[in-house]
């Protein structure tokens, strides 16, 4: 068990899962040092190494293929793998995933892990996508290559083992979760968006960003770390092409599950997002996972019981879109 004093006045107004304690006593033990004194280079090393230890690894029962998006912005195109379980069957949906990371850090490699336990409990297509992310490529990289992504997969489902009528949904985790989303207003023929506590507004302004500002893990320092990596100028915290929460209007969105960890500075984006989509009549709901950090989510290995009861949510609407 981990030490709750870090958490300071989090840990006497919530109670933080036995995972989650013992997480962040781990990386103390291991000299792990805070975001914002890594370079990028070092914290993508980091990214990497959390995955490898704690994401753990599954015998995956498919098939896993490697295919390159075509892009104007790469003469090599985007690179996707694709996981197809081996009881897939055509009428199932093709899921896309975008990997979390502040949209600075994160890659294939570090939902790998996620991504086939997906397809193998919803017995979907899993598309696994590696976006270009800043500094080297700042926003609007990540979204261009995100619908560059979504609209060939749309145009290739016969290509990739599923037939044109099956669903087609998105999903991403924090950074990965807020491109999810944003794509929704821009790309046609999405039927399903699953958001894992997505970044929906970048001003920040939200009560939990002030709340959870010191904690462990995700918290102001590093957000700011992010976003000076992320992003070409400060009006892009303003853009509604990048932040879903400052659109003018939802309406005619796909059905959405919104996954909110409860120790999150991220954490009211999501209700002050589901709120609007509901307000716009679209099929909305969050879902709450009491005592879990940000970033849990890609880390099944370790955090074992906070994944089993997240997917149990996420598997079942998954399963919605399955053509009978």
């Amino acid at each position: 068990m981990g030490d709750i004093t870090r958490w300071g006045a989090a840990g006497q107004k919530y109670k933080i899962h036995p995972e989650t304690l013992e997480y962040f006593q781990i990386l103390e033990e291991q000299g792990s040092r805070p975001l914002a004194t890594l370079t990028v280079e070092e914290a993508r090393q980091s990214s990497l190494d959390k995955a490898e230890q704690f994401a753990g690894t599954i015998e995956f029962d498919g098939t896993t293929e490697e295919y390159f998006c075509p892009s104007p912005y790469s003469t090599e195109g985007i690179p996707i793998d694709v996981y197809t379980p081996s009881d897939y069957k055509s009428s199932s949906s093709i899921l896309v995933y975008f990997h979390g990371g502040g949209l600075v850090i994160g890659s294939r490699r570090t939902v790998e892990t996620l991504c086939k336990i997906i397809a193998r409990d919803a017995s979907c297509i899993v598309v696994n996508v590696e976006y270009r992310m800043g500094p080297e490529h700042r926003v609007p990289a990540c979204f261009q290559d995100a619908k560059l992504v979504l609209r060939w997969v749309n145009l290739n489902k016969g290509r990739i083992g599923a037939l044109n009528s099956s669903k087609l949904g998105v999903m991403g985790d924090s950074g990965g979760g807020q491109i999810a989303a944003a794509v929704c207003y821009d790309v046609k023929g999405i039927d399903y968006q699953v958001l894992i506590y997505p970044m929906t507004d970048m001003t920040c302004s939200l009560p939990s960003f002030s709340e959870f500002s010191e904690t462990p893990g995700l918290n102001q320092s590093s957000i700011d770390w992010f976003m000076e990596n992320a992003l070409k100028t400060d009006k892009q915290k303003r853009d509604s092409s990048y932040n879903p929460g400052q659109q003018i209007s939802q309406y005619n969105l796909p059905p959405a599950l919104i996954v909110v960890a409860q120790l999150d500075p991220l954490r009211d984006c999501s209700y002050v997002y589901n709120q609007k989509l509901r307000e716009a009549h679209v099929e909305s709901s969050t879902i709450l996972i009491r005592g879990a950090p940000h970033g849990f989510y890609n880390l099944p290995g370790f955090f074992e019981e906070l994944c089993t009861e997240t997917n149990g949510h996420v598997i079942n609407f998954i399963k919605r879109f399955h053509n009978s």
